[in-house]
């Protein structure tokens, strides 16, 4: 009589351990196979697909709190996964401790905990430890979260000690003014921090000037996201005094900010002396005497490639000043004034202006109540000129 031979996935020959693999995906093998025993270790860290398992990609996927913990215990001896992301997910404290764990022993590059998880400030305390001494996080995004000013303090003094992290994203928090305060203090400290998104944070203007004081020394933060934060034309001005005085910011974001014509004043005299390429202005109830000053600045700044106006209530007038601008400006390539009141009118002041004009490459110019006889125009215009989109 035979006897029965008993078999173990920890003791079976690397070939059929391969085998076994072939019929899992690597978020299973993670979870599931991983972390058994140090032989089942190093057959799964020479599985090829395994070695090439670099995202982990949990979007708005239910996962059971006992998987959710295995795999974050899994996470801390994983050497392949670089991008995780995990919005959607309602996280506990103890589900961003162990997260802080994965931070300390893991060689995540970008890690995404946003949109609808909830974080509050005890919880960013946790990941706050993790992240001091991490160092290889490169991207970090907790949008959508409510850990207010109290967690971006304990953020931000975490990554005065880290020496990697280069774009962090805090968009659609409520930070409010004591958060921008911190992340002042971070800015004039920081010397990899790149890209900054704090849009939809209820800074205000008290925030803004927070924010400037650092802009003024700070010498690496090349993109700068403060859209929609209840800023009006007094906290602009400390904006625009920082970027007259800041080298290096390129991109700035001030989308559905209630600036008005004299914020936009204040930004033309900035447009004088910075280096912005992308000027977003998008909704900001700038009118054709805003745009006079911003046309103004166009025709002498020589760095300025992309500038976004659209929704604000530029009409022809406001088009024939942006004309003149575009006779003389020689770096613009993307002019975008969508959803204003430029007309029939404007659009022939706009044709007029490319006639004379080499470098734009894209006008967007939709939702203008511009007819045929205005679309007749830039049909003219686009014979003598090289603008490949309108």
């Amino acid at each position: 009589m035979s006897k029965r031979v008993s078999l173990s996935l920890v003791t079976l020959p690397i070939e059929l351990v391969y085998r076994i693999l072939d019929h899992l995906d690597n978020f299973s093998i993670l979870v599931s196979a991983r972390n058994i025993c140090t032989r089942l270790n190093t057959i799964i860290d020479s599985y090829y697909p395994y070695q090439t398992f670099s995202e982990l990609d949990l979007k708005w996927q239910s996962l059971r709190q006992n998987l959710f913990k295995s795999l974050l215990r899994s996470l801390q001896t994983n050497t392949t996964i670089t991008t995780f992301e995990l919005d959607g997910h309602l996280l506990n404290n103890a589900n961003i401790q162990e997260l802080g764990y994965v931070l300390q022993r893991n060689q995540l590059t970008k890690l995404t905990i946003c949109g609808g998880n909830r974080i509050g400030a005890e919880a960013l305390r946790h990941l706050a430890v993790g992240l001091s001494s991490n160092q290889t996080l490169t991207e970090l995004n907790l949008g959508e979260s409510q850990f207010g000013s109290v967690g971006v303090s304990h953020l931000a003094n975490a990554l005065e000690k880290n020496t990697k992290l280069s774009i962090l994203c805090l968009a659609w928090t409520n930070i409010g003014v004591e958060g921008a305060r911190s992340l002042s203090n971070l800015l004039r400290n920081s010397t990899t921090l790149t890209t900054l998104f704090i849009g939809k944070c209820d800074i205000e203007n008290e925030g803004a000037r927070e924010l400037a004081e650092a802009l003024t020394s700070n010498t690496t933060l090349t993109q700068l996201d403060i859209g929609r934060n209840g800023i009006d034309a007094q906290g602009v001005k400390y904006l625009a005094d920082a970027l007259s005085h800041n080298k290096t910011l390129k991109t700035t974001d001030l989308a559905q900010n209630t600036i008005g014509d004299e914020g936009a004043r204040y930004l033309s005299n900035a447009l004088n002396n910075s280096a912005l390429t992308t000027l977003i202005l998008w909704d900001c109830q700038i009118s054709d005497e805003g745009i006079l000053y911003i046309a103004s600045a166009l025709q002498y700044n020589a760095t300025l490639t992309m500038l976004h106006l659209g929704e604000n209530r530029i009409g022809s007038r406001g088009a024939h000043h942006m004309a003149r601008a575009l006779q003389k400006n020689s770096t613009l390539t993307l002019l975008y004034l969508g959803t204003n009141h430029i007309g029939d009118e404007g659009a022939l002041f706009l044709a007029n202006g490319l006639q004379n004009n080499t470098t734009l490459l894209e006008l967007y110019v939709e939702r203008n109540n511009i007819h045929m006889e205005g679309t007749q125009y830039f049909i003219n215009a686009l014979e003598t000129n090289t603008v490949s989109a309108i």
